[in-house]
């Protein structure tokens, strides 16, 4: 139901004839955008459409419109049906939690460093058991910076020492056109998971977030729980081919590429 302030802004923007359209960024909608009003939405990931519905009491408009995640355009044409990934490996997608806490920057209303080191250390537990699998850090454009890239190397040396065969990919190409690079691509809660799962790769959460996933939605089937569990989400996606992890967490739609069974 709208309040009487988005009531007077409807009638106000009919009258005069403006057509609002509101453009989501690629995070998920219940951290900043639960309430809007427009008459168009142009959303970024299939997620989204779950949140609409989710949160319909707080969210009013005439249409939605599926864009694809911001920058798709700059790496989708990469990936195709033919498109293979190398077995045993998993990349870590980090969030530069360490850094943000060092500058000051705003978070959801959890302790983004806090639950990143649960998710590495999850990671390193795992991997000293299955080390048969490789791991793949994927730094965030805040920590190649040069006054951090040290720092990062120090950050990661410290969790895993000398124990787990990692490395660190300080690419000059963006994390997105690296997908294929990585059988599995993990991380706390990032957007470039949700752009790796657009592009069609095999992608787990563990995001340590009551507000997300919502409840039984098909991104539910990929966000772990517990430590216990995200171990068990790991086994089972390093041993499903692409197309089977797909359909096996009905996410087939998540996916703009045809995926083929390798």
């Amino acid at each position: 139901m709208l309040n009487e302030n988005q009531i007077f802004l409807l009638t106000s923007f009919n009258k005069k004839k403006i057509k609002v359209i509101k453009i989501a960024s690629d995070t998920p909608l219940v951290f900043w955008n639960k309430n809007i009003l427009s008459n168009d939405l142009l959303i970024c990931n299939k997620y989204q459409f779950d949140e609409i519905n989710f949160f319909k009491s707080s969210i009013h408009v005439d249409n939605v419109q599926f864009l694809g995640p911001e920058l798709s355009m700059n790496y989708n044409h990469l990936y195709n049906v033919n498109t293979k990934t190398i077995s045993n490996t998993i990349g870590f997608y980090s969030t530069a939690s360490w850094v943000r806490e060092r500058e000051g920057h705003i978070d959801q209303g959890i302790d983004f460093l806090k639950f990143e080191r649960k998710v590495l250390n999850c990671i390193k537990k795992y991997l000293l058991i299955n080390n048969n699998i490789k791991l793949f850090i994927f730094l965030h454009p805040k920590e190649k910076k040069k006054q951090y890239l040290e720092k990062s190397t120090n950050f990661y040396k410290d969790i895993f020492d000398v124990d787990i065969s990692y490395e660190i990919v300080n690419s000059t190409q963006s994390s997105s056109q690296l997908f294929h690079t990585v059988d599995l691509g993990v991380a706390f809660n990032s957007t470039i998971l949700h752009e790796r799962l657009y592009c069609g790769f095999k992608t787990l959460f563990y995001p340590n977030n009551p507000f997300f996933p919502i409840k039984n939605s098909f991104l539910s089937n990929i966000c772990a729980k517990n430590d216990d569990h995200f171990e068990n989400l790991i086994t089972k996606a390093i041993g499903s081919s692409t197309s089977d992890f797909f359909k096996d967490n009905n996410l087939v739609s998540y996916s703009n590429r045809p995926l083929k069974n390798f």
